[in-house]
Formats: C-alpha cells, sequence, structure tokens
C-alpha cells in the first residue's frame, strides 16, 4: 500500500468531489524576516486521469484532523471527530460556512499534474501567503488543493504525511532573508 492519501478532483462514477487540505508549520520563521520563495512538494501515489491542472487556495478558516484513514482508493473512510469532512472544518461540532472548504478565490499557485510522481507548486501567490502568515497580518488555516472538478474521473491522490516512505510526505520549502538589525 501507499498509505493514507489526499485527493483532488472529481471520482470515477459517483460523481462526488474530492479536495484536499494541507498545512505547514512556518513558526520557526522569524517574523521579521523577507519571503522570497515558497514550493510546496506533493507525491502524487494515484491518478484517475491524464494532465488536469491542480491550484492551490489559502484556506479562510481552521480545520481539523482526526483519526480517521482512507487506505481505500478514495472511498473515504468514516469521519472521526475532529476530521475535517465537506460539510464540517471540525467533525461534527464546526461546520464550513461554505460546503467543500472556505478559501480564497484566487489561487496561490495552479500546476498541471499528470502521471505519479513528485510535483512542486511554486509562485509569488504561495510566498505572499507564507509572509502574511509570518508578520501576522493573516491566519496559517493552511491550503486546499482543487483539482478539476467539471467532469467523472479526475482524481489526483498524494501522499500525506503519514506515508511509509519520508522522501514521499507533503514538503514546503520556503527561502527567505532577515534584514540586518538597525543601530
Amino acid at each position: 500500500g501507499v498509505g493514507p492519501k489526499m485527493i483532488a478532483g472529481k471520482t470515477n462514477s459517483s460523481n462526488v468531489l474530492r479536495r484536499a487540505l494541507v498545512q505547514f508549520d512556518v513558526s520557526s520563521i522569524p517574523a521579521n524576516a523577507i519571503i522570497t520563495s515558497a514550493k510546496i512538494k506533493l507525491q502524487m501515489v494515484k491518478t484517475s486521469s491524464t494532465a488536469k491542472m491542480v491550484s492551490v487556495h489559502t484556506t479562510l478558516a481552521d480545520w481539523g484532523e482526526g483519526t480517521s484513514n482512507d487506505l481505500t482508493d478514495g472511498n473515504g473512510a468514516p469521519s472521526t471527530t475532529n476530521d475535517a469532512t465537506w460539510i464540517h472544518r471540525f467533525h461534527t461540532a464546526t461546520s464550513w460556512i461554505n460546503a467543500g472548504g472556505d478559501y480564497t478565490a484566487m489561487a496561490s499557485a495552479t500546476l498541471s499534474v499528470n502521471a505519479p510522481g513528485s510535483y512542486t507548486w511554486t509562485s509569488t501567490g504561495l510566498a505572499a501567503d507564507v509572509q502574511n502568515w509570518v508578520n501576522g497580518t493573516a491566519t496559517n488555516n493552511g491550503w486546499i488543493l482543487i483539482g478539476d472538478e467539471s467532469t467523472n474521473k479526475t482524481t489526483k491522490h498524494f501522499a500525506t504525511r503519514e506515508a511509509t516512505v519520508v522522501a514521499d510526505r507533503p514538503d514546503l520549502e520556503v527561502t527567505y532573508t532577515v534584514p540586518a538589525p538597525a543601530d
């Protein structure tokens, strides 16, 4: 097995949309840092389609992670307490305002993904997201991944932090400078 997966896109025949959430701890970056680049690296472990665009959007509300694990082919698993679901930010206590998640309309980054392998999203938008989180002008609620939701069989499955192979786990690489102290 490849371990638990994050899925973005539309499933094979059930007409069900899938979106993935990802969040990284940026607290080790100094508050006065100037972010020069940010890269999200994900390992696609399975796909239902040819090349499709997958967009990364900032998530506008915090969300939870319960104990459920989808070890199947994207059919899901029963939700447990605090899981983020299509309806809930924290199962079953707190709902999203909008089913499917609350996120910025404009993507921070978009990338065409095709066959299984490693993919890296990078853009000035991702760098700006991290900058806002580091300097406190926005709350770090992570990102939501949205794939092609227009037709069936467009899902893209990405490894999660629970992946057996450490190199397959999601990764955020941030480059920054820290201004010299003023005299």
